[in-house]
């Protein structure tokens, strides 16, 4: 039966092989597989032939930091398979593998047998990648050993995972509910921390105040934590699958390695021997990613499984500027992105982090600075990725192109419309974001040491941010209708080397582009702000420097949504398909 399964998986890998080499016939392909390869030469050239072995030099400065952290961190891992998954074991085949595996005579061991197999070519194939980024795939004199290191980490936890889904159902088919479940492992870690720490309290001394910065001292305390019963005993055998990677010799990694391997051997049997039902939940798993892949062929949302009705953002009139219905639409659409739940888990990490680093110092000063360093940090990042990541727009609505062309409205309110969503979007975290450095500046800068930053200069940012986000966001949408056999307007689109040329190439060119008409703003801005700096007037400076430039960026915006109107007009997306 194994022979049959990698028969299987190997005629499938040739057979896709084959179809993306014939796709390289058509030219948007073949482009951008050589700028692909290109970008991959460049970029690996100097780790893959350069002298020297960076990859041990960098395993010398950061082993210390992996082996205290590591096993944290892999206990974490472990520890979120028990507590926070709800669903009933389900293993991820096709539609294609559902339908051919499973009415054959193929038992519930052999189709494990299968999923272990083939996730094990995701494995390597990740190993491999990740050795190569680390720059020991043919730098490192013991490249081999970084290679089987990452394959028995990673084989652990995906095991693991497996092990304990299994282990989830039984639990349930024995009565006990997923929040009983959770609030049993919940217990169980609340009173192991509980008791290393009453432990370390009895027999570790932490570093003094004054020795804060002192990483050798917090190195050793950390250490003689983690090595405190009973936490210690938990995290020995996550020691053992960690320890290979670690190791500095070939007579270290053999006595790591078959300790490693025998924790991977007891998880193989786990799992094997788990006498699980999971074959109607596979099912059921196939059948909604079935229902997602229907639903992009249809230009829907990728979620398009049935979810409570969204809240309108506000009453639409039967009548008025054609736009603001594109704007109702795609918010309606982006609202799920913006839930509450969401935000607090993209707040909290930010939080956390600032508050540990505020422990540093004088109290209330180095959180405020370290508040204020991240606020800063997302709002430029918004600026030049925010375009990325809000996508409601013709790049989410071009294969529902033939509806937007039955509109009896003219090519520029399409364009309009299409845009004022991402732009209302960005422009209102930015605002926030520009809001709360105001605040932290204002309150708290004295205190923290930070260095005076003027509220007119915030201002005038607020005030020049929508018309950058429009800039920044019309660039890419008219890339849509000039070159529409490059955007992937549903789930099974091409993927591979080509694909990454083609959104290279468009984010160069994205670049280009933004640099061009930044040129003339940034001369009104000079223009309006220097005559008003050298007279003194240092405070209305920025505020006339900003509102020259703002009204250039709103020249160019409204000339480019003219000119993308008319690509709008003369579009037809059955012609682009068919070529």
């Amino acid at each position: 039966m194994m022979s049959a399964f990698v028969f299987l998986l190997s005629r499938s890998f040739i057979n896709r092989t084959r179809a993306r080499l014939r796709r390289l016939k058509q030219p948007k392909y073949l482009v951008g597989a050589f700028f692909g390869l290109l970008y991959l030469y460049f970029y690996f050239f100097q780790i893959l032939f350069s002298r020297g072995r960076p990859g041990d030099e960098m395993l010398g400065g950061a082993g210390s930091i992996i082996g205290i952290f590591g096993p944290v961190i892999l206990f974490l891992l472990v520890a979120s398979a028990w507590i926070f998954p709800h669903e009933r074991a389900a293993l991820v085949y096709s539609e294609a593998e559902v339908a051919f595996l499973f009415p054959a005579p193929v038992s519930r061991r052999a189709l494990i047998h299968f999923k272990l197999l083939k996730s094990q070519i995701a494995i390597l194939f990740t190993v491999l990648l990740l050795t190569l980024i680390t720059g020991r795939l043919f730098t490192s004199s013991h490249a081999w050993m970084r290679v089987l290191g990452w394959w028995v980490i990673l084989s652990t936890l995906n095991l693991h995972f497996l092990g304990a889904s299994f282990a989830r159902t039984m639990l349930l088919e024995r009565g006990i509910s997923n929040w009983l479940r959770r609030s049993l492992v919940g217990l169980f870690l609340a009173a192991l921390i509980a008791l290393t720490v009453f432990w370390a309290r009895q027999t570790i001394v932490p570093p003094a105040i004054a020795n804060v910065a002192d990483w050798a001292a917090w190195r050793e305390y950390l250490q003689a934590l983690l090595g405190t019963p009973p936490l210690s005993y938990l995290l020995f055998p996550l020691r053992m699958v960690l320890n290979p990677y670690l190791a500095t010799s070939t007579l270290e990694f053999a006595k790591a390695f078959l300790p490693a391997v025998g924790v991977i051997a007891l998880h193989y049997v786990w799992v094997v021997r788990s006498n699980v039902a999971f074959e109607e939940a596979s099912v059921e798993l196939s059948r909604r990613v079935a229902e997602k892949i229907a639903a992009g062929r249809a230009g829907q949302s990728l979620d398009a499984s049935p979810k409570k009705r969204s809240r309108a953002p506000f009453a639409l009139s039967p009548s008025g500027f054609a736009p603001v219905a594109f704007l109702w639409k795609n918010l309606i659409s982006a609202q799920a992105a913006f839930r509450g739940r969401t935000i607090l888990l993209l707040l909290i990490p930010l939080i956390i982090m600032a508050a540990m680093m505020g422990r540093i110092g004088k109290p209330g000063g180095v959180f405020i600075a370290t508040a204020s360093m991240l606020t800063m940090m997302c709002y430029v990042w918004s600026l030049f990725i925010g375009a990325q990541m809000i996508r409601c727009d013709f790049r989410r609505d071009l294969a529902a192109m033939d509806v937007l062309k039955l509109f009896p409205l003219r090519g520029w309110q399409v364009v309009a419309g299409e845009l004022l969503a991402p732009v209302v979007i960005l422009t209102v975290v930015q605002w926030l974001l520009l809001l709360l450095l105001g605040g932290l500046a204002t309150f708290g800068g004295v205190t923290a040491g930070l260095p005076k930053m003027p509220l007119t200069w915030i201002v005038a940012a607020g005030c020049l941010t929508p018309f950058w986000n429009g800039l920044v966001l019309l660039i890419p949408n008219a890339a849509v209708l000039l070159f529409p056999g490059w955007f992937q307007t549903r789930v099974e689109a091409p993927q591979g080397i080509e694909v990454t040329g083609q959104r290279l190439l468009l984010l160069f060119g994205q670049m280009i582009v933004m640099g061009v008409t930044i040129i003339p703003a940034a001369a009104a801005f000079a223009l309006g702000f220097v005559p008003f700096q050298y007279a003194g007037a240092e405070t209305i400076a920025p505020l006339v420097g900003s509102a020259g430039a703002a009204l250039v960026l709103a020249g160019e915006i409204a000339l480019g949504v003219w000119l993308v109107g008319k690509l709008f007009d003369r579009f037809d997306l059955a012609a682009e398909q068919g070529g």
